[in-house]
């Protein structure tokens, strides 16, 4: 310092912190010098950043909605604030403890993976950064389900091929189908069908079908229930009892014709033909037993065909035929 008064400004940053002394060197403009006796100091700088963790969300969890981030940080003196980011992008501040921010996802791309990092400063601007962690924002939106086959009030016999179509923003898991609420299978692929064998059912009886969809999230969607009839697809029996096949009918007496007829659902009518002309219809069953009163013709020796044809309430039929001779 070459002007009065001598000052110095030390910067203590380079120089180790610990113990130090200082003197002053006085020289005169013929060279004469003379050094002041030395005095003590210590230097403390702070020279260690802070360290900052995410202590919420945990690394690999999935989030939605509002999601509260908390840090945790700490500092040999103190520290004067945290900042966290999303991605290397900014979002909040914290100057306080404890330290947080709200990040709202509601926005956000359902099943895409973000980065969370916090930065902890102290009062000299040392810095920490805190370990990176990858969060997903969770996929809470459900799949679509409807059931293509069979269509609503259909009827349906035999084995039947239920099938549905179904997608998701995500992807889907399974798809699951029910009958009167029952779990009849369950299908991981992408054609969607179950077969559901009705043979052992009732006839003329009215069922719910159903499909639900699941993603690999758990969300989960009910189609629209479809009602369905299954029908009856047996044929009923019917045997001619009287006359017997083959037998003579004497010309111009009254014969009885009679047939036995019985079905699962019901017999509704029986008709009876003589050489495929109607001749009568029963509709009133004695027992299983229908009749019909028939006029021999009086032509000698003539061959006619009898026909029973019977009708069941799903209007299923069954003939049987013999033949008589007029004497």
């Amino acid at each position: 310092e070459l002007v009065e008064p001598f000052t110095l400004e030390l910067d203590t940053t380079p120089i180790a912190n610990g113990p130090h002394q200082l003197s002053a060197k006085a020289t005169d403009t013929s060279g004469n010098w003379q050094t002041s006796a030395p005095i003590d100091f210590t230097v403390n700088n702070d020279l260690i950043a802070p360290t900052v963790s995410i202590a919420t969300p945990a690394n690999g969890q999935t989030v939605s909605g509002a999601v509260v981030i908390e840090a945790q940080a700490t500092d040999n003196v103190g520290v004067t604030r945290v900042e966290f980011f999303v991605d290397g992008t900014p979002l909040a501040t914290d100057n306080n403890a404890p330290f947080s921010a709200s990040w709202d996802t509601t926005n956000l791309v359902q099943g895409q993976s973000y980065t969370l990092t916090a930065k902890a400063f102290d009062a000299k601007g040392n810095q920490g950064e805190s370990t990176p962690v990858s969060v997903t924002i969770a996929d809470t939106t459900g799949p679509q389900v409807s059931l293509t086959a069979p269509l609503a009030g259909s009827t349906v016999n035999g084995q039947v091929t239920i099938t549905a179509t179904a997608t998701d923003n995500l992807g889907l898991n399974r798809v699951e189908f029910y009958v009167d609420n029952t779990l009849i299978a369950t299908d991981t692929s992408n054609a969607y069908s179950a077969v559901w064998d009705t043979t052992g059912l009732a006839h003329n009886t009215a069922h719910l079908l159903k499909a639900k969809a699941f993603d690999n999230a758990g969300n989960e969607t009910t189609s629209a229930e479809i009602s369905v009839t299954v029908t009856d697809i047996t044929l009923p029996t019917v045997a001619i009892t009287n006359p017997v096949n083959n037998a003579i009918v004497t010309r111009g007496s009254l014969v009885t014709i009679r047939a036995n007829s019985s079905d699962a659902s019901g017999i509704t009518k029986v008709e009876f033909r003589v050489n495929n002309s109607l001749l009568c219809t029963d509709t009133v069953a004695s027992g299983e037993s229908y009749d019909c009163n028939w006029r021999v013709p009086t032509k000698r020796n003539t061959l006619y065909t009898i026909q029973a044809r019977s009708y069941d309430t799903a209007g299923n039929i069954s003939n049987q035929s013999i033949q008589v001779r007029s004497n």
